[in-house]
């Protein structure tokens, strides 16, 4: 596996400290950042491998999480693993992991149950690299995760859902953010 950073207008001491791991960093400059542009900057300078895994920079995941997306990825081309919340440290982040949850049962096990494609939820997704390459530049919004999801519903590609695979993310701990959060969420399901 290889480990790659896009870092789009991070502060120089971040790239630093970036810089002295063994990973990939990737520092566009990107007037609009955007998710996408990011996703498909890193795409365009990588080749050969199977999967790629879309992660934000604040998930955690279990140690065996490689090796069981290896496992489930041998029978599916896209998958999503069960996003959940890392903090509890305010009554916002504790309504935001519980509502994050039933969007889980909801949206991504709810419909595997019924033999539909999971929601694909942002991060914690595992794509077949070569698909995800030739389709990321389709993405325009701040919705990609939305707008794959079209896309993969139009050819017919089947999203599998892990719901016992976690991905451990930071929830939005004020009230200001998840009132931004949701009106971004709600113009990304109309659009």
């Amino acid at each position: 596996f290889q480990v790659v950073v896009v870092s789009d207008h991070m502060e120089e001491a971040t790239n630093l400290a970036l810089g002295q791991l063994p990973i990939t960093l990737f520092t566009p400059d990107f007037q609009e950042s955007m998710k996408h542009k990011s996703i498909s900057y890193a795409l365009d300078h990588l080749e050969g491998f199977d999967r790629v895994i879309i992660m934000d920079a604040d998930n955690i995941t279990d140690t065996d999480f490689l090796t069981r997306i290896n496992q489930a990825t041998q029978t599916v081309k896209v998958l999503q693993a069960h996003r959940t919340r890392k903090n509890e440290n305010t009554s916002v982040a504790v309504w935001d992991g519980i509502s994050e949850e039933i969007n889980n049962t909801i949206f991504r096990k709810g419909r595997v149950n019924v033999g539909l494609s999971s929601a694909l939820i942002g991060s914690g997704m595992v794509f077949d690299f070569e698909w995800l390459k030739q389709h990321m530049h389709e993405c325009k919004t701040f919705a990609e995760d939305k707008e794959l999801e079209a896309m993969l519903l139009q050819q017919r590609i089947y999203t599998a859902y892990l719901a016992d695979l976690p991905v451990f993310d930071e929830k939005t701990q004020k009230k200001e953010g998840i009132k931004n959060q949701r009106k971004r969420w709600i113009a990304a399901q109309y659009g």
